[in-house]
């Protein structure tokens, strides 16, 4: 007997904005297909996965689900940038959906933010009671695909997962995974040496943020906002760094408006590309401008006015 949504808890959807024609038709040349190509649901190819096929009850797992894309096309990040929309996914039962590192995408129209080649989103599935026979999960999602014309697509794959006891600790699918673990950003707090300086408001409520760390390895490094009603971040563009000495400084000027803020809550967020390569490293801030500083900071990060969190959150 399968088991289905009464025993998994939560629904994710990451909401998807669909656009109108007018505004589609003016990102790029069209959205409609033309003669001899592929659909928007042949462009991209969707498939699922965990580390095994059984899943520790009660617990929680990462379910993958991978986006394979053609050559020159891509889809879009959480914040799609100019234009664009990010995906949807729905599985029964996920908690949450944890996202790579994007890619910063450039034309003569505009710049977007998302992914090409293959991309892995994570998504949390808990279930929340010990079982007796398979889980069956359904993920479905729907995505723009892009190059010189855009075509919205789908996708559909089922997961059969067996209740086990005892913890899972390897699988078939495990170096992919952790692969894709390991292209999630992490939080800029936990880079050594990283500075995170707020200024006080300006009399019009405007505030300057200013990111300095080591560049390790890379030879750039730039900042892409996030998605933050109530605050922008320069002109929402991505924020080249200033390299001096082996660092890395990112001056962001903030346009606070909290009368666009959702639930009167504003925040700074963002990630710090290091390198231009998807798979370079990446780091994340999301800092609630009301909240006072966090104790138990990290003493090589000295901070004024910091609250960090994870961007990668439902």
């Amino acid at each position: 007997m399968r088991h289905r949504l009464p025993i998994i808890t939560g629904i994710l959807i990451a909401a998807i904005m669909l656009l109108p024609a007018t505004v589609a038709s003016a990102q790029l040349p069209g959205l409609e297909k033309p003669s001899k190509q592929k659909s928007g649901s042949e462009l991209v190819r969707l498939d699922a996965y965990t580390v095994a096929d059984a899943i520790r009850t009660p617990g929680t797992t990462l379910v993958a689900v991978r986006f394979r894309i053609d050559p020159k096309w891509h889809i879009y990040w959480r914040n799609p940038g100019e234009s664009g929309t990010s995906p949807e996914v729905r599985i029964t039962g996920p908690t949450g959906l944890l996202w790579p590192r994007p890619v910063v995408f450039r034309n003569q129209w505009e710049t977007t933010y998302g992914y090409a080649d293959e991309t892995t989103l994570l998504v949390p599935v808990t279930i929340d009671r010990s079982l007796d026979g398979p889980v069956a999960l359904t993920v479905e999602a729907d995505w723009l695909v892009c190059e010189e014309v855009c075509l919205f697509g789908s996708g559909r794959t089922t997961l059969d997962l067996a209740p086990r006891s005892e913890a899972i600790t390897d699988g078939a699918h495990a170096a992919a995974l952790s692969a894709a673990q390991a292209r999630l950003p992490r939080d800029l707090a936990t880079m050594p040496g990283a500075r995170i300086r707020m200024s006080d408001p300006t009399p019009d409520g405007g505030r300057t943020l200013v990111l300095e760390g080591p560049l390790g390895d890379a030879t750039a490094a730039t900042f892409v906002p996030d998605l933050t009603p109530g605050v922008e971040i320069g002109d929402g563009l991505p924020v080249p760094a200033t390299i001096a000495e082996g660092r890395f400084t990112l001056d962001l000027e903030l346009d606070v408006q909290p009368a666009n803020a959702l639930d009167g809550r504003l925040e700074v967020a963002g990630v710090v590309l290091l390198g231009n390569r998807a798979g370079d490293p990446a780091f994340q801030i999301r800092i609630p401008l009301e909240s006072p500083a966090p104790t138990g900071a990290n003493p090589e990060t000295p901070v004024q006015d910091r609250s960090i969190g994870s961007p990668n959150r439902p």
